[in-house]
């Protein structure tokens, strides 16, 4: 089985579905991030050349560390389109790695490149005609404007949790927060209040898809440890 998780920069699946990720791949199931785009945006003192090339080795080396493959795209932050080109693209990916379950943005964010890749991932899902792939959308800080609901709880151990934390501090971004949001304490603040609703020591939320069912626990509702 392969799941796949989808960010709108590198980083992004990382953040939002390390955890997740690492507990299928103790599985033996396979694991695959993707970044629409490089990220380059935002550092205090890199140019976006500079910083893409420095984001693109910390994807790679946060693959290594959670045991996940990684697609990198071009696109610079901030550029993401929503159009039949970028969705083309990623079917291409998506018809390769054949995945049974996907992971990415909730639409409603203030980044529109999070907006975008939730459009270009559903399109891009239809365009693989890869039947009926359950998809879930994971919680970040940038994409709940009041409309994200926590519906799906997954246990995750704390193994899970470090090897989280240990991936995504390949990111500079996530060791240092220089975009002025406590990255670390934020979201492993919610591993324990969301397992603190479903009555689990840590937990993993996400919102499903309408085409997905609605149940949790142990696994990912529709994709079986």
């Amino acid at each position: 089985m392969t799941i796949v998780a989808i960010g709108g920069h590198s980083g992004d699946a990382e953040v939002m579905a390390g955890a997740l990720l690492n507990k299928y791949r103790r599985h033996g199931h396979r694991i695959v991030t993707v970044g629409l785009t490089t990220g380059d945006g935002g550092h205090p003192t890199l140019s976006r050349a500079d910083y893409r090339k420095q984001k693109d080795a910390e994807a790679q080396e946060a693959a290594r560390r959670l045991g996940a493959e990684c697609r990198l795209f071009p696109c610079s932050s901030g550029q993401l389109a929503v159009s039949v080109q970028a969705q083309e693209e990623l079917a291409a990916v998506l018809t390769e790695v054949q995945p049974q379950a996907v992971i990415t943005h909730w639409h409603e964010s203030v980044h529109r490149d999070h907006t975008a890749s939730y459009y270009n991932t559903l399109a891009a899902l239809a365009l693989a005609k890869l039947g009926t792939v359950p998809i879930f959308f994971a919680e970040n800080w940038e994409d709940n404007l009041g409309t994200f609901r926590a519906e799906v709880f997954v246990e995750v151990e704390k193994e899970d949790v470090d090897a989280w934390e240990n991936a995504c501090k390949a990111f500079q971004f996530f060791r240092e927060s220089f975009y002025d949001f406590p990255y670390r304490q934020y979201y492993q603040s919610l591993f324990f209040s969301r397992g603190a609703e479903a009555r689990m020591p840590l937990a993993k939320a996400l919102m499903r898809h309408p085409t997905t069912r609605r149940s949790g626990g142990s696994e990912l509702p529709d994709v079986p440890l």
